[in-house]
């Protein structure tokens, strides 16, 4: 993975069925505006080390990657931004972007978002776990949300629902609601 470093001028990136345990020895891809990881094995640390080189991401993809405990992303400009991982849907995700329009999370519990003024699509799904917990700033720019999953606690619920109380499209598909402590 640290090869890619001379690659400095790469605007887009699609890194399929990569092994990141250890941390790559980036610099900075400055110019980097888009990234895509798919099927990777990651640890967090690896895969914090890996976007703080990407300062400049407008889009991050990360589909089916497995390893993950607790993801926090830290990226001033992304605007579109995708997660879906694999495993026991226990991940916790907290997302520092205060330009984020559009957003999916797939297979995490623990949800967090406190700049969320810009976001116009939500998605939220966890069809392994169990949803506990999601803490989002204003979504008053919110016209399209979507919850799934097998289980999703009602204070989540609930929450989601108050935060978002102008949506205009909502496709809610919950199979068993219950308090964190049932």
């Amino acid at each position: 993975m640290d090869c890619l470093a001379y690659a400095r001028n790469v605007e887009s990136m699609k890194l399929w069925g990569v092994l990141m345990i250890d941390p790559p020895k980036w610099d900075a891809f400055k110019k980097l505006h888009t990234l895509e990881i798919v099927g990777a094995r990651l640890k967090d640390s690896a895969l914090t080390s890996a976007l703080k080189g990407c300062p400049n991401l407008k889009t991050l993809v990360l589909l089916g990657c497995e390893g993950n405990q607790k993801v926090s992303i830290d990226l001033p400009h992304l605007e579109r931004c995708k997660m879906a991982f694999h495993g026991q849907g226990n991940c916790s995700f907290s997302l520092n972007s205060p330009k984020i329009e559009d957003l999916e999370v797939h297979g995490c519990s623990w949800i967090g978002v406190p700049h969320s003024k810009c976001l116009k699509n939500l998605t939220i799904s966890n069809e392994a776990g169990r949803v506990y917990m999601v803490d989002f700033g204003e979504l008053t720019a919110l016209e399209s949300l979507t919850i799934r999953g097998v289980q999703w606690c009602w204070d989540a619920i609930s929450t989601i629902i108050n935060l978002a109380s102008e949506v205009k499209h909502l496709f809610m598909k919950v199979e068993f609601t219950g308090d964190i402590g049932s």
